[in-house]
């Protein structure tokens, strides 16, 4: 009879019932909001879920974690919708949810463990179960104490409250959306979405005396396929309202289907410039954008272009030429619109720039200028009071812009005594008429409502060129009172904005003037720098990279952490070492991002020279070695150097962590598989003495990935696997992924495909737990999917996934993904006999791609294609230099390439008058035995019986029956239809007509589906010739005497994998 439930089973039932609606809501609070660690959250929640209905051991122990973890997750809900900005939490809360992540995940590691039949079949010893539910309870415990959460409250169904009270956070979300700039703002939905910086910032509310120029510059939109034109003036003459004007302009709208706008102001460099419109337009960080934004240009039809501020990055020495070159590559793209704006009365000069110029803007005209006076006071006051004031203004759109909000509070009469007093005093000090933006200025900022608090905050964004969200004014625990009060003030006398992101900045004009004349004080400087450097931490703590909303934080203060860290970074500052941490997470995450090196890294070195602290310079060589900043020629005398002073500060992690990158650069940068093993095993050891689960599952698997591109799969394996099994005790999911996927790397070289993909779906579930799927490591999972059918000679299943990858990425976006199935897909259809153009344009662009990348391995495949297409083509002897010339480069270093010239070396159907093929098919068959590579030694030994059959029918025989039998195993279809093929071949000239049959027509529906129509072809004319064997025995003996060269398909020509060096999915070479 059945087993009857007993109250923990029901305990159990009743718990993951409410974990339910949880999970709604926490999908909603992130698609809402985006807040740091929910999407994962939610996701390895979903999974715990699941797992749970399936435990058979431990239930108690299970169901406890389960309730206290409900509780601890009903409370980070809570605190998100109670904050100050919805949503979002402060960074030492936010602290707290990255470590409960780690608790959760190591939670469903337990729970999952606790399974019959599981996939991962009791990894777990006793004590290893043990020790994992210690953690688990710990993180637990710690996770009570920092949320607060009461442990004596009792679980009830929640849904109900938790269902209205997202309703009331929508409601509130809507309302800040849609409040006027008074209201506090939302930014954190803004700042989740990736796309979010392609945002166009709205039409001016007032804008007049401009249609002049408004009709000129769209008469040349209109006219002209691409004008190129600079909108010059002074500073507050409304350069940039005017641009936005023209960007929202109906015929603007008609005629570009794609429109941009990007502000400089945050940029020091042209590479700087590139990235932010890189960014813009969707493209993937890169060190340096300035070629993929020309080729997202070039191919995209219908643009315009609109660089504001460009002058903030012209006008500096070191930048201009650099600059002026990225305008000329722009320039030289005939269907992209450009539009810049810039201070002065000069253009660059690298652009041809369409007639008739726009003259650089001058004050409004007087009714202009009264106009929008009136416009922002309602225009209550007579006309000859308001020409008084406005004459004050010289008409400059941003002078009166200022008067008209300061009239609106304080009154004609009173703002016409101030000008006057302040006239005088600005005259004294010399200044002369154009002085007049600055009296503006500063009557805005003497002013009765601006506060002292509102003249800290104006003074703090001066220097800031990123401005400061919502969440950062409130959570950075600036010494400001009312901090948001002021920041409506500083609104309403727009004396600053809000950008497209919803950021507060303030014009360069104003920022210009408040830096001169009352710079921020060192206190408000710090408490940025505080803030900054914690949202770092948060990013250099718990592998942020995977959170989008942290990344994207970073990326909108990038600016803000250049101006805020540079002036500081000597010695004496009493936060330097602060400072040095903070431009250390920053490398770090430009490095991750795949940007340059931070410039602020080379102005650390000579400071730690005068600190002689040796932590820090410790954390300051890992991180420069990780980045590979320089050309490191390490010898042996530097590394014994280096080793000493890591042993003697006895810290065991950053010890362990030097030896993992020594290792990453004889593995990466200067190949020596055997200095890198030895550097990988001295950082495992440390880490098992330090217990640091992170560096032994870390080091684990690159030995394991050593030992696969030396060719020992079988060791590899093994080491891989046991960093699987570190890494999923830990609950260290990311790394798990990784791992599962290099197995299935390994698994796939030797032939067991069954199991391969087994790892790949688990790689998939377990990144789709961190809430990455959709990332790389996803196409490079994709990639291997592809590559499975490829290898299985399932050419149309393999294309059909290369060609989606290609459709979902590009060369600017997951390029090396890119590159790897533009290879793969142009290598299929050279397989398939259809060899056209498009494969060598496949193959320049893949070419470059990786060249740009400095990957060594994709370009030595590309040299593979190459000698492929040109044997196709008919060009055998070039082809097989070209073979020859890659298998010496790869002869050490790359298993893969190596493997695949000796294939194509050694098949006598390729080179039948070769007399060095047999021997290379020896050496091809040995190589593949040593290795255990199980398809590599089938086709050996199918190599070797075309060899034989010549002269010794039996062996050859034999040689086909056992290559068959693994090519069966394997179900590679067009290896076991070439075995077939063959062997009905010696069947038909014993004359066995009844088993030359059955073998020719087994073949068949094999070749078909592997898309070989020759082979087909070639087939039905063998059986069409069995139906008269006597007429038709001299027909068919020509037919199976004929020396035609057959296309086999060899490995994948490649695959992709991952790079660990960075601990970010990457292609293997």
């Amino acid at each position: 009879m059945p087993r009857q439930p007993n109250f923990v089973d029901g305990r159990l039932e009743n718990i993951t019932n409410l974990f339910k609606p949880l999970i709604v809501v926490l999908h909603e609070l992130n698609d809402a909001f985006g807040p740091a660690f929910i999407r994962p959250m939610s996701a390895t929640l979903q999974a715990l879920v699941d797992a749970a209905q399936r435990i058979k051991h431990n239930k108690s122990e299970c169901v406890e974690l389960m309730e206290t973890t409900h509780k601890i997750i009903f409370e980070i809900v809570n605190l998100h919708i109670k904050s100050e900005v919805p949503g979002s939490l402060p960074v030492d809360t936010v602290d707290h949810v990255g470590r409960f992540i780690e608790t959760l995940r190591k939670i469903y590691a337990y729970i999952e463990a606790q399974q019959d039949g599981n996939k991962i079949k009791q990894l777990f010893r006793l004590a290893e179960a043990t020790a994992l539910l210690k953690d688990c309870q710990a993180g637990l415990a710690q996770a009570i104490e920092g949320f607060q959460v009461s442990t004596a409250s009792k679980l009830v169904n929640h849904s109900q409250e938790l269902e209205g009270t997202l309703q009331e956070m929508h409601v509130e979300l809507l309302k800040t959306i849609q409040e006027s700039s008074d209201v506090l703002s939302y930014t954190s939905s803004v700042i989740s979405s990736s796309n979010s910086f392609s945002l166009l910032p709205p039409t001016p509310n007032v804008f007049h005396g401009r249609e002049t120029e408004v009709q000129m510059l769209i008469k040349l939109l209109e006219e002209e396929k691409s004008p190129r034109i600079a909108i010059l003036g002074g500073g507050g003459m409304g350069k940039t309202c005017l641009a936005r004007v023209v960007l929202h302009h109906p015929t603007t709208l008609a005629k570009f289907e794609h429109r941009f706008f990007v502000t400089a102001e945050a940029a020091i460099s042209a590479s700087d410039l590139a990235a932010l419109v890189g960014l813009h337009i969707g493209l993937d960080p890169a060190p340096d954008l300035t070629k993929s934004v020309v080729r997202f240009f070039q191919k995209t039809a219908n643009c315009l272009l609109v660089i504001d501020n460009l002058e903030t990055v012209w006008d500096t020495a070191e930048s201009q030429d650099s600059v002026e070159q990225f305008l000329s590559m722009l320039d030289d793209i005939d269907h992209l619109a450009l539009i810049i704006t810039m201070r002065g009365v000069e253009r660059p000069k690298q652009v041809k720039w369409t007639h008739p110029f726009i003259a650089p803007l001058q004050p409004l005209s007087k009714d202009a200028a009264l106009q929008t006076f009136k416009d922002i006071t309602n225009g209550c006051d007579s006309i000859e009071q308001i020409n008084e004031v406005l004459q004050y203004t010289d008409y400059m759109p941003l002078a009166v812009d200022l008067m008209a909000n300061l009239v609106e509070y304080e009154g004609l009469s009173t703002i016409s005594s101030r000008w006057k007093d302040e006239r005088t005093s600005i005259l004294a000090l010399g200044y002369d008429r154009k002085s007049n933006l600055d009296i503006s200025i500063g009557l805005s900022l003497s002013s009765s409502r601006v506060t002292s608090e509102s003249k800290d905050l104006l003074s703090l964004l001066s220097i800031l060129p990123n401005g400061l969200s919502d969440t950062e004014l409130l959570q950075s625990q600036l010494p400001i009172s009312h901090i948001l009060k002021c920041r409506s003030v500083l609104l309403s006398t727009s004396l600053a904005y809000l950008d497209k992101h919803q950021r507060l900045k303030s014009l360069v004009p104003i920022r210009e003037h408040v830096q001169q004349y009352m710079p921020p004080s060192r206190i408000l400087i710090q408490a940025v720098q505080r803030y900054l450097h914690s949202v770092l931490q948060i990013y250099h703590n718990y592998n942020a990279e995977q959170h989008q909303s942290v990344m994207n934080q970073i990326t909108y203060n990038l600016g803000n952490l250049q101006q805020i860290l540079q002036p500081d970074l000597t010695a004496e500052s009493s936060n330097i070492k602060t400072l040095i941490y903070c431009i250390l997470y920053l490398n770090s995450f430009y490095r991750v991002t795949g940007r340059r090196s931070t410039s602020l890294m080379d102005k650390v070195e000579p400071i730690l020279l005068q600190l002689n602290d040796k932590s820090i310079s410790a954390r300051f060589l890992i991180e420069d070695l990780h980045s590979f900043r320089h050309k490191w020629v390490i010898s042996e005398q530097w590394v014994t150097e280096k080793t000493a002073h890591f042993h003697n500060l006895n810290n065991i992690d950053l010890e362990t962590q030097f030896y993992i990158n020594l290792g990453n650069y004889f593995m990466s940068r200067k190949p020596d598989l055997p200095q890198a093993q030895i550097y990988y095993q001295a950082a495992l050891d440390l880490a098992r003495s330090s217990g640091n689960t992170h560096h032994q599952s870390n080091s684990l698997i690159k030995i394991g990935m050593v030992m696969w591109r030396g060719g020992n799969y079988v060791d590899a394996n093994t080491y891989v696997l046991k960093g699987q099994q570190v890494s999923q005790s830990s609950g260290n999911f990311y790394t798990e992924a990784q791992a599962c996927y290099i197995r299935a790397s390994i698994l796939i070289d030797v032939g067991d495909y069954r199991e391969a993909i087994s790892q790949l779906q688990r790689s998939q579930h377990t990144i789709n737990i961190c809430g990455l799927s959709g990332g790389f490591l996803h196409y490079s999972i994709a990639l291997h999917h592809a590559d499975i059918h490829l290898r299985k000679s399932e050419y149309t299943q393999a294309q059909t996934i290369f060609r989606s990858v290609i459709e979902n990425t590009s060369i600017e976006d997951n390029n090396h993904a890119h590159a790897v199935a533009l290879l793969n897909s142009a290598y299929i259809d050279i397989l398939k006999n259809t060899v056209t153009q498009d494969i060598s344009q496949a193959l320049h662009t893949s070419r470059e791609i990786f060249d740009r990348l400095d990957r060594n391995g994709g370009m030595l495949t590309c040299d593979m294609v190459e000698a492929e297409l040109n044997l196709k083509r008919g060009r055998v002897e070039w082809a097989k230099l070209r073979f020859k010339q890659i298998l010496k480069v790869a002869w050490e270093q790359d298993v893969e390439a190596k493997s695949y010239c000796l294939e194509r070396l050694g098949n006598p159907k390729l080179w039948p008058s070769s007399d060095e093929c047999s021997t290379l098919t020896v050496v091809y068959l040995s190589h593949a035995m040593h290795c255990k590579l199980k398809s590599e030694v089938c086709k050996a030994l199918l190599f070797l019986g075309d060899t034989f059959v010549a002269e010794n029918e039996d062996p050859a025989m034999t040689l086909y029956t056992l290559a068959l039998e693994g090519f069966t195993f394997m179900d590679i279809h067009q290896y076991r239809a070439e075995c077939m093929l063959r062997l009905g071949d010696l069947a038909h000239k014993h004359r066995d007509w009844n088993k030359a049959r059955t073998f020719w027509s087994q073949a068949r529906p094999l070749f078909e589906q592997a898309a070989q129509t020759k082979s087909v072809a070639e087939v039905d004319s063998r059986l069409v010739c069995l139906k008269d064997p006597v007429i038709n025995q001299q027909a068919l003996g020509k037919l199976v005497n004929l020396q035609v060269p057959v296309q086999i398909v060899s490995t994948s020509i490649k695959k992709s994998g991952v790079d660990m060096d960075n601990e970010v999915p990457i292609a293997v070479e």
